[in-house]
């Protein structure tokens, strides 16, 4: 505890607590003003200090405890299935801790506790769930509960480097059209219309004929559908835009509408596309055409559209 003037009228005060040898509270500020502002301000990090180790006293703050708040917190802010990952990955990997003391898990423990959970686990998987634990103890931070994040000083080896996905030509994108115009109806309008307008798959799963108007040619993007919840929201970044309609999908659409007059719905609901494999459909397409490029990421332009 002390309280240092660095200038005429500048102070700096500090106040560390220890419970048990172990420092619970260590806290710096800079005051503006005379000695006496910088004596109240201590007397303020005091009670604070004295505060958090009361309550430290009062009840032991166990890691479900702390999980389950990450948990209800992250429910309100993420999409469905974020928080069904969150979820998921951190009952599986983090449940032998369930009755530990948030306090007592410093990084040797974390990394050691991880490392017990995971056997064949890809890069990308260790990644994820290590992410998910750091927001747990994150958020205790955040409350005052302990002073450092732990797992921020764990790792499992460098971060998966992800191929470059080359996109399909349009020679390639109009010679999948082509074959598909006259032998999979459906599939011809998912993948025309999701890539004229380049929308993301939830985006063009919850394109309605309300979000097109024919009159200026254009189109309104502010939903996107979750496979997980099955329910319509905003779009992935939470905002709208608006695309411009070409003279040829414009017909296209129009002739779509009139042989489906009580759809509300744009495009069919395919139920593996409603599912998120499109992409393996798109790859027996490819292999069965013999592009080169047997891959997930369908077209050049607009390099966001993936399936």
């Amino acid at each position: 505890m002390s309280i240092t003037q660095i200038d005429k009228d500048t102070y700096v005060v500090r106040v560390t607590k220890k419970v048990n040898g172990k420092v619970i509270y260590d806290k710096k500020i800079r005051v503006q003003g005379t000695k006496g502002k910088a004596k109240s301000a201590e007397r303020e990090l005091f009670s604070q200090a004295d505060n958090l180790a009361n309550k430290r006293n009062q009840f032991s703050f166990t890691w479900q405890m702390a999980l389950d708040e990450y948990l209800a917190r992250i429910e309100t802010v993420q999409t469905a299935s974020t928080f069904l990952s969150a979820k998921t990955s951190l009952v599986s990997y983090t449940s032998q801790w369930n009755d530990l003391e948030v306090s007592q898990l410093d990084a040797k423990a974390v990394a050691d506790g991880l490392r017990v959970k995971f056997t064949d686990q890809s890069p990308t998987t260790k990644q994820r769930v290590l992410r998910y634990v750091r927001g747990v103890f994150k958020l205790q931070v955040d409350e005052g509960k302990i002073l450092i994040n732990p797992a921020n000083k764990v790792s499992f080896g460098q971060k998966p480097k992800f191929k470059k996905l080359s996109a399909m030509n349009r020679s390639e994108v109009k010679k999948l059209l082509n074959y598909l115009e006259t032998r999979d109806t459906s599939w011809y309008q998912i993948f025309r219309i999701t890539y004229e307008l380049g929308l993301r798959a939830g985006e063009a799963q919850a394109l309605t004929w309300g979000h097109i108007n024919f009159e200026t040619s254009t189109v309104t993007v502010n939903n996107s559908y979750c496979k997980v919840s099955k329910e319509i929201k905003g779009t992935k970044n939470g905002s709208g835009r608006t695309v411009p309609l070409n003279e040829s999908l414009k017909k296209f659409l129009e002739s779509l509408k009139s042989s489906s007059p009580d759809s509300q719905f744009v495009l069919p609901r395919k139920v593996l596309w409603l599912r998120g494999e499109s992409a393996k459909v798109l790859r027996e397409y490819q292999r069965h055409l013999e592009l080169k490029r047997p891959i997930i990421t369908l077209f050049e332009l607009p390099s966001s559209l993936i399936f």
